[in-house]
């Protein structure tokens, strides 16, 4: 008859059995408590994160005006194409004046990202509606100032469209609808300040066809006033009642 032994270390063999005191369940259970497993709802999504690095990260835009209060954040801004959009925060909806932006807004993540100081992996920043716990960190993020571009050295004290007949051969295109103004055309012209593509601002003046429609439409890379702000329109002596009459 074997020994006892002898037939515990068969038994091992022939059903692989493991009962190295290493691999005892209560030792896993207890080291799994020692180990936590961090929270996922607290950290953006891959998905999420790949948009910020695509659309947001290392991107420039200029905050011209902003408006804080305690129930809403209010920014306008000129994105990286050039336009001028309106950026409004409230606990519980986000809106753009972009077209492009009603699922996703890269707007939005670049201001939590850039004002309120909060990291990719923060969820927070690709949200449409938040908690008053959400809300309550929001709140406490916002700085208290906001740095703006300072564009007041680059516009006019008093803004008018000059309306007249172009005396220069240089060609020009308006700002509105990019249609060629040549010599002899009736044009419209006004100044402010003006974007670069090295970023830098500047004072230049703006052409446009004679149209209601074209000075009323504000132009890519400029804050300038549009005729629908109500800037004054000034006609050249020399025009008759028709030409005036284009616009």
């Amino acid at each position: 008859m074997p020994e006892f032994g002898d037939s515990i270390s068969k038994a091992q063999k022939d059903y692989r059995v493991n009962i190295r005191d290493s691999h005892r369940s209560d030792k896993i259970k207890k080291a799994s408590h020692n180990h936590p497993i961090a929270d996922q709802r607290h950290v953006a999504k891959k998905a999420q994160q790949r948009y910020f690095e695509k659309s947001v990260e290392n991107v420039s835009m200029d905050i011209i005006e902003y408006k804080s209060e305690m129930t809403s954040f209010e920014f306008k801004i000129l994105d990286t194409m050039g336009y001028l959009q309106s950026i409004t925060i409230r606990k519980d909806e986000i809106t753009c004046s972009s077209p492009g932006c009603t699922k996703k807004c890269h707007h939005l993540v670049w201001i939590f990202h850039k004002i309120f100081k909060m990291e990719k992996s923060c969820p927070l920043i690709y949200q449409r509606n938040f908690t008053n716990a959400d809300w309550g960190k929001i709140t406490d993020a916002f700085p208290e100032r906001v740095p703006t571009t300072d564009i007041s050295n680059y516009m006019p004290k008093n803004q008018v469209f000059k309306v007249g007949v172009k005396k220069t051969e240089k060609t020009a295109k308006c700002a509105s609808c990019k249609t060629s103004l040549s010599l002899g055309d009736i044009q419209a012209s006004t100044e402010g300040p003006y974007r670069t593509l090295h970023l830098n601002w500047i004072k230049r003046v703006f052409y446009f066809c004679p149209r209601t429609e074209c000075i009323s439409k504000l132009p890519r890379n400029t804050f300038i006033k549009t005729f629908e702000d109500g800037v004054p329109v000034l006609y050249d002596t020399d025009l008759t009642y028709e030409q005036k009459c284009l616009l």
